[in-house]
């Protein structure tokens, strides 16, 4: 008789377990079944966050990390960022379908992630960053999740290419893959994400150009491609078709070449422009002083020719400009070196001439340190 308990019992945890998407009723013990078979494949919880909760004797609506719906009480948010866990994903997972948002980021979590999360329609947001998932490709299931909005993969081990079908996502805002070793080029399809706001892709060994039309996405704040191999000219229709919400361009550590197009002038919202330590040549476009919410402008490292204009003065919220090692000739710019400071007013417009200017340290033909904030200055000589 006893034996005959104990296989009625196994056959009923078994079937909390399985992981068809076809199970019929799947309720609230469903979700707490599918949190504890999560918790069994943690291997470490060096602050027994989840040992010392999760337990039977609470609802599931009230362990640490969850959060549940107000009308089925089903769970609906499952965030563990930070506990310090490590172990794998378990596949279990997939049976909370009613989740939207999956936060497993910040943590040691290695291997694979299963593919049964595929199941979770509803997600709006997968958050597994800064752990050592997988050594492989990113899973092309991901693109069966159209719901989602924010995607971060970045600061794991996923290699290959960037695969086709995360562009079925059609409503993705944040795509952040940075920092793993993907390659191969940028996809075309790339251009087609219509609500993308954010762009990460920096800290790969991603090659080629850029898709034409990436910076024509009427919804782009961000791009970030910093430390790639990526190649070629910028276009020429930089932010040309729109009106542009682009703030950020992070292209340092490329081989990009050419000279910055003139319709810089068009992504009048830009803070932040980096594409130092590329292959850029000619004069610096006079079309980028005209960009008057521009915080930093770090171009060092690449082949610009001529000088300075009088005109750097009109960007008035200035924060960061850095130009040394390039191929600047005029005498304007042999005597101004200010990488890697920080003004705390900006850069004026020229109306006082200073040999050296107050709160400027002067040393030979190089300049450091903070902007004078007394008065606006003008560096004539610099000897």
């Amino acid at each position: 008789m006893a034996s005959l308990f104990a296989l009625a019992l196994k056959l009923y945890f078994s079937y909390f377990f399985t992981l068809s998407s076809s199970t019929p009723n799947f309720n609230f013990t469903t979700d707490e079944y599918a949190l504890f078979a999560f918790r069994n494949t943690i291997t470490s919880d060096p602050n027994a966050l989840l040992r010392s909760n999760w337990s039977s004797n609470i609802s599931v609506c009230n362990w640490i990390g969850v959060s549940c719906g107000t009308k089925h009480r089903r769970v609906t948010t499952l965030n563990v960022s930070g506990f310090h866990l490590g172990g794998t994903i378990a596949p279990h997972l997939g049976n909370l379908t009613f989740l939207r948002s999956l936060d497993i980021s910040s943590n040691n979590f290695k291997g694979l992630i299963p593919s049964e999360p595929a199941n979770l329609r509803r997600l709006k947001e997968l958050n597994v960053r800064f752990n050592s998932l997988a050594s492989t490709e990113i899973p092309s299931w991901l693109g069966h999740l159209s719901r989602l909005r924010y995607l971060y993969l970045n600061n794991n081990t996923f290699s290959g290419t960037i695969p086709l079908s995360l562009f079925n996502i059609s409503r993705l805002q944040t795509l952040d893959m940075s920092y793993n070793f993907l390659d191969g080029n940028l996809p075309q399809k790339i251009a087609n994400f219509s609500f993308l706001g954010t762009l990460n892709l920096a800290g790969n060994t991603l090659t080629g150009s850029i898709p034409n039309g990436l910076f024509n996405i009427s919804s782009l704040i961000e791009i970030n491609m910093r430390y790639n191999k990526l190649s070629g000219k910028l276009p020429k229709d930089i932010c040309g078709n729109i009106i542009p919400k682009l703030k950020r361009i992070y292209l340092t550590g490329n081989q990009f070449y050419g000279e910055i197009s003139t319709n810089i002038y068009k992504c009048r919202e830009l803070e932040d422009l980096r594409l130092a330590m590329n292959h850029f040549d000619g004069n610096i476009p006079r079309e980028i002083w005209s960009l008057r919410m521009l915080r930093s402008l770090l171009l060092w490292s690449n082949h610009f020719k001529g000088r300075l204009p009088n005109t750097v003065g009109n960007l008035t919220s200035l924060e960061h400009l850095s130009l040394d090692s390039n191929n600047m000739t005029e005498a304007s710019m042999q005597e101004l070196f200010i990488t890697e400071n920080y003004y705390e007013q900006g850069l004026y417009k020229p109306t006082k001439k200073a040999n050296q200017p107050n709160g400027v340290k002067q040393r030979k033909w190089w300049l450091s340190g903070y902007a004078p904030t007394p008065t606006q200055w003008e560096i004539e000589s610099g000897r």
